[in-house]
């Protein structure tokens, strides 16, 4: 047989059959649910399995939710939650007057000092780097989610957005700016350095 069936015709298959009961002692097993069993499939009974153990399935039918509720944590802060972001093991929030949390584990959350009074308007995370912006162009980064380090953004105005991708960082002010950080002397989405070995004496690399 098929390794795995696709999803819909899967399930549409397992039915059927339960439906038209084939009977016991095929093959010499005991039940219809060890004839599934030994001819590679899983009872659809809810169970949670390995994604690792079975990609291609995964692949077809994704995450499926038990439910889609939330339960209250307690933030450590009144103020207003404008933005939070993940990176790394770590969950930020940033707010109002420049309060800013961390967690490990989105229960227990810890209020870290970001280094301004400005509200926090957006954070994100991306290469390594969490950064967050805020009101009058205010703008921190931080290599650990705990020590922050204020930086000159050259906007005046609210950052309202803030992303990572392809090696550059975009954030875009509510005086309708898009400025970019490119931590490269080239583009990267065309480009790529070459490494300097040995002091550049005479080494080459294959370019196949």
């Amino acid at each position: 047989m098929n390794s795995l069936k696709n999803i819909m015709n899967s399930l549409k298959f397992f039915k059927g059959l339960e439906q038209n009961k084939i009977g016991e002692n095929i093959l010499g097993l005991n039940s219809l649910n060890d004839f599934y069993i030994s001819d590679g499939y899983l009872k659809c009974d809810g169970s949670i399995v390995s994604q690792n153990s079975y990609p291609n399935l995964y692949s077809k039918i994704g995450l499926i939710r038990d439910n889609f509720s939330w339960a209250t944590q307690t933030s450590g802060t009144t103020s207003t939650i404008n933005g939070i972001t993940y990176g790394n093991g770590y969950y930020v929030y940033g707010g109002g007057g420049g309060i800013l949390g961390t967690s490990t584990n989105v229960i227990n959350w810890a209020t870290q000092t970001s280094g301004t009074t400005n509200n926090i308007t957006a954070l994100n995370y991306g290469n390594g780097v969490y950064i967050y912006g805020g009101t009058t162009g205010v703008l921190g980064i931080s290599g650990n989610a705990i020590t922050w380090t204020s930086q000159t953004s050259g906007s005046t105005g609210y950052i309202r957005g803030l992303i990572y991708g392809n090696g550059i960082y975009v954030y875009g002010d509510s005086s309708g700016n898009i400025s970019i950080n490119i931590p490269y002397s080239y583009n990267p989405a065309t480009s790529f350095k070459l490494p300097v070995y040995n002091n550049n004496q005479n080494n080459y690399i294959r370019g196949d």
